[in-house]
């Protein structure tokens, strides 16, 4: 696995042995990016169920000031902070071991407002509707338009958070991606 574009364009990511962790396929992020463009630059970028990193990793090398990793599983965020330290992007990470839940209160204390988000929790997860609903109530986290990008199976597309109004759905194979937006300010 390697990142696909921007200033670490090529640079390899280490990956955990074994199924537990679902890195985001190489194509979907290239397709995010592309979506994304010039937003990304500057932005907080919150990557929900990090795994490696990868997506979050690919939001920085293409220019996103910070990013905010949010990952519990011990193997993955191992990983994670591997992949980061190898790059040297510590000093622009904040890497979050709690909970989605958790992460939108840290982040709410802190203060600090996400521009660009994308969520891939676990595909047969029970609670997948409970986290898209936490990350809508979440108002304070998120900045006035701020995008969220959702990955889940092509076969079951997810309802839109609370506060977000649908803007589109792609389909890679089996992985579907729809994006998500927060009404802009007025």
């Amino acid at each position: 696995m390697r990142v696909i574009g921007g200033a670490f364009r090529g640079r390899r990511l280490f990956a955990p042995e074994g199924t537990a962790t679902r890195p985001t396929a190489a194509k979907v992020r290239e397709a995010l990016f592309d979506i994304l463009g010039e937003r990304v630059r500057d932005s907080l970028f919150l990557d929900l169920y990090s795994g490696t990193g990868a997506v979050g990793i690919e939001a920085l090398s293409r220019g996103a000031g910070r990013a905010v990793f949010v990952e519990r599983a011990g193997r993955a965020l191992a990983v994670l902070r591997r992949n980061l330290d190898a790059l040297g992007l510590g000093p622009r990470s904040l890497v979050l071991p709690v909970p989605a839940e958790k992460a939108l209160a840290v982040l709410a204390e802190r203060g600090l407002q996400v521009y660009l988000a994308f969520a891939d929790p676990p595909y047969a997860a029970a609670g997948r509707a409970r986290v898209l609903e936490a990350l809508g109530e979440a108002e304070a986290v998120w900045a006035p338009g701020a995008l969220l990008a959702v990955e889940h199976s092509a076969a079951a597309l997810p309802e839109p958070p609370p506060g977000f109004g649908p803007v589109r759905s792609y389909r890679y194979g089996d992985t579907g991606l729809s994006l998500f937006a927060r009404p802009a300010a007025s």
